[in-house]
């Protein structure tokens, strides 16, 4: 059996492939870890994971209910979240290639924030995030059909000690940050291409089998 084809494993990857690439929410956790210390940085990874677990729990109360009553559906979720992971791909390959100068702003920008505005800015950015939302009704509702429920812990599990270690490293050292963000850009975007081509071969089979049966 291959290791991605292990649930939990699974979970772990599709994780990490995700939060792994430079975006707003990693941007915030290093600039605050960098200069305030690893909790102040951290605490915008938690909000960000309770946005995730938020947008879970719609996708497998609603949107999967509408979906198993329709199997067809599972069938366009797939291709298009294989399409948009696809894009997320090839966009982590480009930023793993671009060389970008980081700007941790002035010191103006050290002042102390509290934890619950912070943390309630890592939700407000998930949760209204249309890629977000495109990727759990769409290949989060792939993932889960093609791996089961054990997915989801295997998620979590990934995004928590992704908000550890990334925070831990803004926190370490900035001179450390931009070799490393590179590194796991590239690692993310084979793994998003990984789960890309599973996903297109869900639902090219999903969509054989529903033409046998209703020829």
């Amino acid at each position: 059996m291959a290791l991605t084809q292990i649930p939990l494993v699974a979970g772990i990857l599709l994780a990490w492939s995700l939060a792994a690439p430079p975006g707003p929410i990693n941007a915030l956790m290093a600039h605050a870890a960098a200069r305030r210390g690893f909790a102040a940085g951290w605490v915008y990874g938690l909000g960000a994971m309770a946005g995730d677990m938020t947008m879970l729990a719609f996708t497998l109360l609603g949107v999967g209910r509408v979906v198993d009553r329709f199997p067809i559906l599972r069938v366009a979720f797939a291709f298009v979240g294989a399409l948009l992971m696809l894009w997320f791909a090839v966009g982590a390959w480009r930023t793993a290639r671009r060389e970008a100068a980081a700007r941790m702003g002035s010191d103006d920008d050290d002042r102390r924030e509290p934890r619950w505005k912070a943390f309630a800015k890592g939700f407000a950015i998930v949760t209204t995030s249309p890629y977000n939302w495109g990727f759990w009704l769409t290949a989060g509702n792939g993932a889960l059909a093609l791996f089961g429920t054990t997915l989801v812990l295997g998620f979590f599990v990934g995004i928590f000690a992704w908000t550890i270690l990334w925070t831990g490293l803004a926190h370490a050292g900035g001179a450390r940050l931009k070799r490393f963000s590179e590194f796991v850009s590239y690692a993310a975007a084979i793994a998003l291409a990984v789960f890309a081509a599973g996903l297109f071969w869900y639902a090219a089979t999903g969509a054989w089998a529903f033409a046998a049966t209703s020829a």
